[in-house]
Formats: C-alpha cells, sequence, structure tokens
C-alpha cells in the first residue's frame, strides 16, 4: 500500500543547482502521485541498502549485499550482478552465489553479466569499463512479470553468450523478455534509460522513467504501465540515474539508520 511506503530521494548536489534542481522535481512528482517523500542530503541512497519483502540488508553493517544497484529482486527470485564481491577484478561465481544465499535463503538466485562499454569511462567503479550495478543496465517488472535489458551496454561482449543467459532466466521465472536498444547509442550510456524507480500503484506498478528515454516510454506503455517521465540530465552523467537517486523503506526504519552519510560514493 502507499501509505505503508515511503521514497527516500536524494536531492542535494555536490555539484551545482541543477542537478539540485532536478533531483527536487523527481520528489514532487513522487509526492504528486501519493507516496510519501523522505528528502536526505546522500545522492544515492540506493547503494546503503536492499529493502526486499520487509527486510533490510544494509550496507554499513553487512558490506555489498546491502548495496542494491547490485539486485533486482521478485517474490521468489533475485537477480544478482556477477561483479558484486569482486576480487583481482574477475568474478567469482561461486563466492558470489554464496554470499547472497545467506541473505536470501529461500529464494532462486540467478547472477548475470553486467555491462560494458568500451569508450565511456565512469566514475567510481572498480573497472572504468564496466557498470558493476546491474540496475544500470536491466530492468525488472515485478507486476507484468518482465525483463528489460539494454542491449546496447553488452555489444562489446559475446552478445550470443549474454542472451542466451537472459533467455534461460526468463524462461526459468516465465518472464517476458525485451531485448531494448535505443536508437541512439550515446544516449544509453549518458542517461541509463532502464534505471527507472518502480513502486506498486493500485493494482499494479507505475514506473518513474527519464523523459528522454522516448523508446523505452512507448515500450512501457505497450505492458500497460502508469508512466510518469521525468527531465534528468545531470545525475546520469556521475553514473546514476532515477533509480540511483532513489530507494523505498517504511516507518520501521530511520533514515540514519539505513544511510551510511559519510560513505556516499558520489
Amino acid at each position: 500500500m502507499i501509505s505503508d511506503l515511503s521514497v527516500v530521494v536524494g536531492v542535494d548536489s555536490k555539484y551545482d543547482d541543477e542537478e539540485s534542481e532536478e533531483r527536487e522535481k523527481l520528489a514532487d512528482k513522487i509526492e504528486e502521485k501519493g507516496y510519501n517523500v523522505e528528502r536526505t542530503s546522500v545522492a544515492w541512497p540506493r547503494d546503503h541498502y536492499v529493502f526486499i519483502g520487509g527486510n533490510y540488508l544494509i550496507r554499513k553493517e553487512i558490506g555489498s549485499c546491502g548495496e542494491g544497484g547490485y539486485f533486482h529482486a521478485s517474490r521468489n527470485f533475485v537477480l544478482v550482478s556477477e561483479r558484486l564481491n569482486l576480487k583481482e577484478n574477475k568474478p567469482d561465481l561461486k563466492k558470489t552465489f554464496s554470499a547472497v544465499e545467506k541473505y536470501y535463503p529461500d529464494k532462486r538466485i540467478h547472477i548475470i553479466p553486467t555491462g560494458y562499454d568500451h569508450e565511456r569511462i565512469i566514475p567510481f567503479v572498480k573497472d572504468p569499463n564496466f557498470e558493476d550495478h546491474i540496475d544500470l543496465t536491466c530492468l525488472l517488472i515485478h507486476s507484468k512479470k518482465l525483463l528489460i535489458v539494454d542491449q546496447s551496454f553488452y555489444d562489446g561482449l559475446s552478445f550470443e553468450f549474454v542472451k542466451r543467459i537472459f533467455t534461460n532466466i526468463a524462461e526459468s521465472e516465465d518472464l517476458s523478455l525485451e531485448f531494448y536498444k535505443p536508437s541512439n547509442r550515446k544516449l544509453s550510456f549518458e542517461y541509463y534509460p532502464l534505471n527507472c524507480l518502480v513502486l506498486p500503484y493500485r493494482d499494479s506498478e507505475i514506473v518513474f522513467v527519464n523523459k528522454r528515454a522516448h523508446s523505452l516510454i512507448k515500450l512501457l506503455k505497450k505492458y500497460n504501465l502508469e508512466v510518469v517521465s521525468i527531465t534528468m540530465n545531470k545525475a546520469p552523467e556521475l553514473g546514476g540515474s532515477i533509480r540511483c537517486c532513489t530507494n523505498i523503506k517504511d516507518n520501521t526504519k530511520t533514515l540514519d539508520d539505513l544511510l551510511d552519510y559519510d560513505n556516499d560514493g558520489y
């Protein structure tokens, strides 16, 4: 229920007023749809904790398994970035699986490849060409059993191999799978179109999406989803977008419980 949920929005920018204004407009748009919004000076609340099924995993308490960008989760399964707990810049799938299984013993675990770009350099990541967080390159819509993958992030890899992994996951979880590819490849990396905020809404879900992702908005409406578009130009330049700027919580936790104000990765 909307009344049980608060949306955390990082509204402050350490760089310029224009970015802060965009983030404040994002908070306003979420409030207009009836959600309680808690504003914070932490720029990337999604990095600080994972809130699934009423349970919290908090980064400052448990490390990277509490960093939300590494995960997409549904009722029965969880998608995990292969670059979680990365050692020497090489994925160790067995260790990743063991680490995640500890916190999600009742969910099926799928480890998925992360996106890659030969040209764009993203600050604050272990390898400047990789997108460690899967919520930059994939979008899971629970109510529609829909998984969208931004193909443009995987073209530099062996795409047929990547496609087979996602196809197998979609078949095993009975998901519709869409390989989305923006017409302008540069926009994919600059604006992270799939980094959307998805919230429960009425009998379905609502998606807050970057206004510049025109083809994505069209795709979401094909699935009869409620869509709210917001212009986000500044945050994506630093390696995130709408989902990264937000998180969700209930009233059992305060922001002080959840956020590490001294380590925001900004």
